[in-house]
């Protein structure tokens, strides 16, 4: 059971009697080419629909896709079993095809499936290949890692060999915490051996007679010869091993955010840099919109189909758990369950990496039964990168939502800590707020709302429980503005959901109980 697969030149596809097994419909092609061209010949069927179908709805996407797989299987008669699907994905065996390369005319010539989204597909694709080149299997080693990010460091000596040592664990953690959260290949080199470096980070190091390790770093981005971040810290040496000590990791989490946010503003749809696709997917995904969430899923497929890596499949499981929490597609339970099998992925290809352990704890958090799971996962992704901040949000996620109220607050001021100064201190100041509220401090639970509003006015999590508390201390003129904001993000909104509508993503306030629903009504 062999097929041979002709990628360049005219796609055809043939059996080992060397007949032709070409699918005569373009769609039913372009599905084929998806699957040969993916990692292990494996596509979430989700994914299918949006390159092939991307202008129906998800019910007809779905019926098209269940045809487009019988029609294959029709057209490969004898090797059929090639080809298999469950309820989330679509395999292709490619252990058993064999990819033919002519050397003669471009990539998948002459398919023309006339979706926008593949056509996008496509002109990624054929940017990537040259016609003269040849193009492997993806079942074999895929070759060096695309775009990397040079980071380098210029460390002024010490005399202190423990002060020297200390500039190159903060270098080293840098790295890694970058590889981990945009998948970027990073390079930590010298100045002098790497002049077109992306980003030059200068650490110098002195230590006192006292035992006090100082600290001082500054980040500059070559290309524009313009410093972008400096910062200071005085390090007890012997009281914690690197890991245990916050502020080398806050320090180390601050360098981190500011290379991701630098990269996130120079890139664009468009980018031919994976790295930096997913640096502005994870801010789109934050501003917490339906068209944030969109675009993130999106930028995330791109830089996937580029550069596969299983750090994009956990983010993306995070965006499906956003746009469920959020009502931002149509789905329902489906989208979890998409969302579990893009973490399993992930985890199965980097069970290690501490942003995919703790993006998977997240998703298996909103499903049933799934609890102990969850923490397990939370306490593994924690104990992998102690300065990884995602890591201790979703442990407090975990600790809230298995009634564990007091246990979250100590996760969640770490993960704030380490977010401090950054855009993102909205994610643990919400958590932080949920278990004040459940623990009926009201008052510091509004505290905690707010501040998160104030990182991200749009949060809409915090909105709904500001608004909520607001109204009940009889802050109404605060209220009706936070009602205001939240209607125009949320359309249709009444106040009253937030106790009536079980449905409703405010299930605090009616698991605390005792909440009057007449503070709400004073607001219409």
């Amino acid at each position: 059971m062999t097929i041979s697969a002709y990628l360049t030149g005219p796609f055809r596809l043939e059996n080992s009697a060397g007949i032709d097994v070409t699918p005569p419909s373009s769609k039913n092609c372009g599905l084929l080419l998806l699957l040969l061209t993916a990692p292990s010949g494996v596509r979430e069927r989700a994914w299918l629909q949006d390159k092939l179908w991307s202008d129906r709805g998800k019910e007809q996407g779905a019926g098209s896709l269940r045809q487009a797989i019988f029609q294959c299987k029709k057209s490969l008669g004898a090797d059929k079993d090639l080809i298999s699907a469950n309820k989330l994905r679509v395999s292709l065996a490619l252990e058993h095809i064999t990819v033919r390369d002519t050397n003669a005319g471009e990539f998948a010539e002459g398919i023309d499936v006339r979706d926008p989204e593949f056509e996008s597909w496509l002109r990624l694709e054929r940017s990537g290949r040259s016609s003269n080149s040849s193009w492997k299997c993806q079942t074999e080693t895929l070759p060096p890692a695309g775009p990397k990010i040079t980071l380098t460091i210029k460390r002024t000596p010490a005399q202190d060999i423990l002060a020297s040592w200390l500039t190159e664990v903060l270098a080293d953690q840098c790295a890694s915490l970058l590889h981990q959260i945009i998948a970027a290949n990073v390079t930590v080199c010298d100045p002098q051996s790497q002049p077109d470096a992306q980003f030059n980070l200068e650490l110098d190091s002195v230590q006192v007679a006292d035992g006090w390790i100082y600290l001082r770093g500054r980040l500059c981005e070559s290309e524009y010869g313009t410093q972008v971040w400096a910062g200071y810290r005085a390090i007890k040496s012997f009281d914690s091993i690197p890991n245990d000590n916050d502020d080398i990791l806050q320090m180390v989490f601050e360098v981190t955010e500011i290379i991701r946010r630098q990269l996130d503003q120079r890139s664009n749809q468009t980018s031919d840099d994976p790295p930096a696709l997913n640096a502005k997917a994870i801010t789109q995904m934050f501003r917490m919109t339906k068209d944030g969430a969109a675009n993130a899923d999106r930028l995330l497929k791109t830089a996937h189909d580029m550069r596969p890596n299983e750090t994009q499949l956990a983010w993306q499981a995070q965006v499906r758990v956003i746009q469920y929490f959020e009502r931002y597609r149509d789905g329902g339970q489906s989208l979890l369950d998409e969302s579990e099998a893009l973490a399993q992925r992930a985890l199965q290809s980097a069970p290690s990496n501490s942003v995919v352990l703790a993006l998977a704890a997240n998703t298996l958090n909103h499903l049933p039964g799934r609890e102990a799971q969850s923490a397990g996962l939370a306490e593994c992704a924690v104990r992998a990168i102690p300065g990884n901040p995602y890591a201790w949000w979703t442990l407090a996620s975990v600790q809230l939502s298995s009634r564990n109220l007091e246990q979250a607050f100590q996760p969640a001021w770490k993960s704030r800590e380490l977010m401090n100064g950054s855009a993102l201190e909205f994610l643990p100041e919400s958590i932080m707020g949920g278990a004040a509220l459940a623990l009926g401090q009201e008052e510091l639970a509004l505290q905690h709302f707010e501040r998160s509003l104030a990182f991200r006015p749009t949060f809409k999590p915090s909105l709904r429980y500001a608004l909520g508390l607001n109204a009940k201390s009889g802050k109404l003129e605060r209220a009706r503005n936070l009602m205001q904001l939240l209607q125009e993000h949320e359309s249709g909104f009444r106040p009253e959901q937030i106790i009536e509508d079980g449905e409703y993503p405010t299930s605090l306030f009616r698991s605390i109980g005792g909440v009057d629903n007449r503070f709400l009504r004073d607001l219409v």
